[in-house]
């Protein structure tokens, strides 16, 4: 049977830094005898949260608990993570004088589940059915606030439940989602090092390294041994990356320009989105996983960083810049230049953008550090780059390519141009604007 290796290794390491899920792998039946014997000790006050098709994927664990109180949600259309939902499971696990939600599924109904449970105060216990996303440790939600993504505080589950088996049968969209989420790590920790040392951001080797090392793992068996032999593995290093950020306090260990993008395209592409009218007005792809969005973004983002490593290593080692308006200047007025429809996320901009505009001698500070870390950056991001295009070939050769949403090309040239303000977080972009070589990134891309 295949074991949890890494998730144990890095609890160890970190224990004392924050609580984390005791987990439990195991076959379904034993699953469901502990689950069994839990709901005895608890008196059956047990609320039970899964959908149609998690509860399908695990009957013997449902049906374990399935004498207590119960929400199943509809299996189709695929329930959005919305806020308004976990409240409500909150309350209806209040209301029948539960003790704990056991939630039964993958990352939208975990982030519902740690939410509720956040807010009715009860313990958390988490049967994941795919290695689908990093929700399962982390301390946050993300959760659809406002028409918008977000990630309010949540309950860290006591105990994860996992199944081999169960994990590996999951949907091949759930696992590749789960394994494009992970090439995002790689990203993560190439701009969170940026960060550090272009603006002395604070900055952690050793969550940076863990999370860009478990990612590397997984994408490796993937390729090596296939989907079915990675989903497990990949599951082990998704619940790394999720405790990272518990430990650390945010989701920079695991999330950089390539999730702003995906969270972007999430908004836009629903079509039961209230903004959508707003900002759309083509047609709508079919329903996406989240991961599934970040490996799309991740292959632009992958793209643009490599043309941005080629003209650090192309300008003098003093640094340069092109010619045109000087970068303080536009982030000085950046939201007057917000076209019309991206005005529906000017609130999250601002919020995003907290810092004061950009002036003259920060610039030329900016590329005096770049002309200061220019080897360090150089060598730093083609490895980062070059470990997330081998992620990306390995997804394509398991053929995530025929699942892949096909973002329509004008929100992906928005995505690109405003990924600065929609999120408050240092990357490869934010070098690329201060240099001066924006006009001509967006001209590349536009082109490719």
């Amino acid at each position: 049977m295949e074991h949890l290796r890494l998730y144990p290794r890095y609890r160890r390491v970190t224990r004392r830094l924050a609580p984390s899920p005791r987990i439990v792998a195991g076959s379904p039946s034993r699953l469901a005898r502990l689950l069994r014997s839990t709901a005895r000790a608890l008196d059956g006050r047990i609320r039970l949260l899964a959908d149609e098709n998690t509860a399908a994927a695990a009957p013997e664990i449902v049906d374990a608990i399935a004498e207590g109180s119960v929400s199943i949600l509809p299996g189709r259309p695929a329930v959005i993570p919305e806020i308004e939902i976990a409240q409500r499971v909150a309350r209806e696990a209040a209301d029948a004088g539960s003790s704990a939600i056991v939630v039964v599924g993958g990352g939208t109904l975990t982030d519902i589940a740690k939410y509720a449970a956040e807010q009715a105060d009860l313990e958390l216990l988490c049967v994941p059915t795919a290695a689908s996303v990093d929700a399962y440790t982390s301390a946050r939600s993300a959760l659809r606030i406002d028409g918008y993504h977000r990630t309010p505080a949540s309950r860290v589950p006591s105990v994860i439940l996992a199944s081999p088996s169960v994990v590996a049968e999951a949907p091949d969209a759930l696992t590749l989602a789960g394994l494009g989420d992970l090439v995002a790590k790689m990203i993560a920790r190439l701009d969170w090092q940026l960060g550090a040392l272009m603006t002395d951001e604070a900055f952690s080797v050793r969550e940076a390294e863990w999370c860009a090392r478990v990612a590397r793992h997984a994408l490796m068996r993937l390729r090596r041994e296939g989907l079915r032999h990675a989903a497990f593995p990949a599951l082990d290093a998704l619940l790394v990356t999720g405790r990272a950020m518990r430990v650390f306090g945010s989701s920079r260990p695991a999330a950089s320009s390539e999730h702003t993008m995906a969270h972007l395209w999430e908004v836009v592409l629903d079509a039961d989105s209230a903004d959508l009218r707003l900002v759309v007005d083509h047609p709508v792809p079919p329903a996406h996983f989240h991961g599934l969005l970040v490996a799309r973004a991740a292959g632009y983002v992958v793209s643009a960083y490599r043309w941005i490593l080629g003209r650090i290593v192309a300008s003098a080692p003093a640094g340069s810049s092109a010619p045109g308006e000087a970068p303080h200047e536009f982030d000085r007025r950046w939201q007057e230049s917000v076209p019309p429809d991206m005005q529906p996320f000017l609130a999250k901009m601002r919020e995003e953008t907290t810092r004061a505009p950009l002036d003259a001698p920060t610039i030329t500070e900016r590329r005096s550090r770049l002309a200061t870390h220019r080897e360090t950056i150089i060598a730093l991001a083609d490895r980062a780059i070059t470990d997330a295009e081998r992620g990306l070939d390995a997804l394509s050769l398991a053929g995530i390519e025929d699942l892949l949403p096909q973002i329509p090309p004008h929100w992906v040239v928005r995505s690109l141009q405003w990924v600065r303000y929609l999120r408050g977080r240092y990357s490869m972009f934010n070098l690329a604007f201060e240099m001066g070589w924006e006009p001509e990134l967006l001209d590349f891309l536009d082109a490719t």
